[in-house]
């Protein structure tokens, strides 16, 4: 019995630390390697004898005990807690539908096509279809500019994080040969005041890791490697399709001239504003992996609320925002520049959060996002108090320290899924044409510089103490004893005039 009880005891230390990743901690993406930790040999495998006679445990024995374990378990559940460490986390925690139902779906298409007669979903996908393409090949070339107009600024944030990651490393990731082998819509939502829709691209390529001094100047001698994901498109509510131009095909939706972007979100051609107000935007990438759709959408706690006095507000723009707290956090980190993330962190607390720091001299390596997720608001209960939005973001990266070019490996690849709490003043309100810029000023519109800044340099208004846009207030683990539903609104229909845009007719 007391053999028994041990064997017990060093099952429940072993176990409690266990844990995967996205990735392998040498890759160079973020898929492949899933959730999951190893297995665990069955506990009642072997027969146990011994030569000598056993005594039954008395009742103070089997309290000791039994007290042991519960110790045990509260220290290692304090340890998580305050540590931020990433639990056991496998692959049934993210379980359920990996497809809208398709009498759902449907209705929410046919929705979208009575708004929108020339909506077609053939038509939709082949341009999403080209978009990828033209995405990985703008990524390929470390040149965003022919396919930023149809980025929301996470987005566009995440891909030049990478981008500056690799050129700090002196390496470059290499993709070519890319062969698209499916594209499908996996799930549709109508709420105002935009459509969503979700597309999943399962696809190839020949992928490696190579010097940026030699960037397209050595021979390929890799397999190829097949990936999938499920990017996220969004539009605003009752715009038209236009069957001779589209953003999704780098084409400025009034003129119909092909887009190049710097910054801002203006057509050099006809000077007219291009964004999700107009056409389809990639606001989101979802690996396959973590993409989980519910059947029946559920109000997120607080949300009816907070949407009922900012009309204007959606759920994208949310989870935007806090992928550019996410990503601009890390990029400070990584460059020991604190001014890159001023402009999301608190007036009143602008460090980074010490969920998020390594060491004294350390950084994240091969950072990369699974999921983002709105969890629940809190509204404000008076003029003065801010209103919260707290967001899981479920990540991976490996601690490291030294040299970018050659780091020193701290930890392996893990899995941290933190809640991010963003606030801002009570009465704050969105604006349908700024919805995924989300790292401009939302006083003047005017872009923020790349280095950040606690105020607009056009229009000096302060950008981080609230008035006008959500910023960081804390981080902390998730609580994973609680279901990790996804959960997608359907807010009360708001207050709102939909667009009423033909792009066919528009003057610029």
């Amino acid at each position: 019995m007391h053999v028994i009880l041990l064997k017990f005891l060093l099952l429940v230390l072993f176990q409690a630390g266990g844990g995967g990743d996205f990735g392998s901690s040498g890759g160079s993406d973020f898929g492949g390697g899933g959730f999951g930790g190893s297995d665990t040999s069955d506990f009642t495998s072997g027969d146990y004898s011994g030569g000598g006679r056993s005594r039954p445990l008395t009742t103070a024995e089997v309290v000791f005990w039994c007290l042991v374990v519960a110790a045990i378990l509260a220290y290692k559940l304090y340890e998580a807690w305050n540590t931020a460490a990433p639990q056991a986390i496998t692959r049934d925690v993210r379980a359920g539908l990996k497809r809208q139902q398709k009498a759902i779906r449907e209705r929410f298409l046919q929705d979208i096509r009575q708004a929108d007669p020339q909506f077609s979903e053939q038509q939709f996908l082949d341009r999403c279809s080209q978009a990828f393409a033209q995405i990985q090949k703008c990524w390929a070339l470390h040149n965003l500019g022919e396919c930023r107009a149809l980025l929301s600024d996470a987005v566009f944030e995440r891909f030049q994080l990478y981008l500056k990651m690799q050129q700090a490393a002196e390496i470059h990731h290499r993709i070519d040969h890319l062969d698209i082998s499916e594209s499908r819509i996996v799930a549709v939502s109508t709420d105002a005041p935009f459509d969503t829709i979700h597309v999943q691209f399962t696809a190839s390529a020949l992928i490696r890791e190579e010097p940026l001094t030699k960037m397209h100047q050595t021979a390929w001698q890799v397999p190829r490697k097949t990936f999938s994901e499920v990017w996220t498109f969004v539009r605003r509510r009752g715009v038209q399709t236009s069957q001779q131009r589209s953003l999704l095909v780098g084409q400025c939706p009034h003129c119909g001239a092909q887009l190049q972007l710097v910054d801002g979100y203006q057509c050099s051609h006809c000077q007219s504003h291009v964004h999700a107000g107009f056409d389809w935007v990639l606001c989101e990438i979802t690996q396959d992996t973590e993409w989980i759709v519910s059947e029946s959408t559920a109000d997120i706690p607080g949300w009816h609320e907070l949407q009922q006095r900012d009309p204007a507000l959606s759920l994208p723009q949310l989870e935007d925002r806090a992928s550019i707290v996410f990503w601009r956090s890390l990029l400070s980190l990584y460059f020991k520049d604190p001014q890159i993330a001023l402009p999301v962190l608190p007036a009143h607390n602008p460090s980074i959060p010490a969920s998020w720091l390594v060491t004294n001299d350390g950084f994240w390596q091969r950072p990369a996002v699974g999921s983002v997720q709105l969890l629940r608001c809190e509204p404000g209960n008076s003029d003065g108090e801010f209103d919260r939005a707290v967001i899981l973001i479920r990540w991976s990266g490996t601690r490291a320290c030294g040299n970018r070019v050659q780091p020193h490996v701290l930890s392996r690849q893990m899995v941290y899924p933190h809640e991010l709490t963003l606030i801002r003043k009570r009465g704050a309100q969105s604006k349908l044409e700024n919805t995924f810029h989300s790292f401009s000023c939302r006083a003047c519109g005017a872009p923020i510089d790349v280095r950040g800044a606690a105020s607009c340099r056009w229009c000096s208004q302060s950008l981080n103490d609230g008035s006008y846009d959500w910023v960081l207030e804390s981080v902390a683990p998730h609580d994973l004893w609680r279901p990790m539903s996804s959960r997608r609104v359907s807010p009360q229909p708001a207050t709102m005039p939909a667009a009423d845009v033909d792009p066919d007719n528009v003057p610029p």
